[in-house]
């Protein structure tokens, strides 16, 4: 039998799913607190019932397969948090499955912030942001594991490789989906002084 302390957050990852499931969850319970002190709770309950999926969407497969960069956040064990955007040609952040995303990493300047933080705590944030589309933003939050390239056969993984510049993968940032929601234009202020009006061109 495991220690008291892993039953619980067993449990705690358990309710947390169940939550989801059921789109009731709302967020972490510093989230939750201020929800009830700014009165937002049933505001935030229809944001995870009608918008936070626990997968990538298809709809968000193409999406994904256009961006040029990804914004990604991490933090160490302590909490102290970095963020940093990755860059390659369209296509270079791969959606395995609707679980599964895949990130190529090449040799960069050796400082390894992102990874180093990955280490030691494998929660991460991704962003990819293009204010050109009706979605501006998708954001993917999970778990991430530093693959070497030589290690993906044995973890039955596919990942074509996608040359850069005469670059190729050294190694691979396999991101595990918790959840996933959208940010369309209708979040943007728009001014557009020859506009009728501006109202943002998605819909409610």
């Amino acid at each position: 039998m495991g220690s008291p302390f892993g039953v619980r957050k067993k449990l705690r990852e358990l309710q947390a799913q169940i939550n989801r499931t059921a789109g009731m969850a709302s967020g972490s319970a510093g989230a939750q607190r201020l929800q009830k002190k700014f009165d937002s709770g049933p505001q935030a309950r229809d944001f995870y019932k009608n918008r936070v999926y626990d997968h990538v969407r298809p709809h968000m497969f193409e999406y994904i397969a256009r961006r040029r960069e990804v914004f990604l956040a991490s933090a160490d064990s302590h909490g102290d948090a970095d963020c940093s955007v990755k860059m390659g040609r369209p296509g270079f952040m791969r959606v395995l499955d609707e679980k599964t995303l895949a990130m190529p990493l090449y040799s960069g300047n050796g400082v390894h912030a992102s990874l180093g933080n990955i280490s030691e705590n494998a929660q991460i944030g991704l962003c990819f942001y293009s204010p050109e589309e009706e979605f501006i933003a998708y954001q993917v939050n999970g778990r991430a594991d530093i693959v070497e390239r030589s290690e993906l056969a044995a973890r039955n993984l596919v990942v074509p490789d996608l040359e850069d510049e005469g670059r190729h993968a050294v190694r691979w940032l396999i991101v595990r989906v918790r959840e996933t929601f959208a940010r369309c234009n209708r979040h943007r202020i728009f001014v557009d002084e020859d506009a009728e009006d501006n109202e943002p061109p998605c819909g409610p």
